[in-house]
């Protein structure tokens, strides 16, 4: 079964790249995936979500620098 509720964005206003990483350091999105969020239908954008909560279970917590 497919999730049906429209995804949030996972933003959190800490817009700042990890650049050896390629993913912001306050979502965990790469800018592809940053820039796509508007036109990504609701099925893309759950995977993009299961995506940022991997890498965030993968690196742990980034430096805000």
């Amino acid at each position: 079964m497919q999730p049906t509720a429209e995804p949030n964005s996972p933003c959190i206003n800490v817009c700042r790249m990890h650049e050896a990483l390629g993913v912001c350091r306050g979502c965990y999105r790469t800018l592809d995936e940053i820039g796509d969020w508007a036109i990504l239908d609701d099925a893309e954008k759950h995977h993009v979500l299961a995506q940022v909560a991997a890498r965030r279970e993968a690196l742990g917590p980034l430096p805000i620098k």
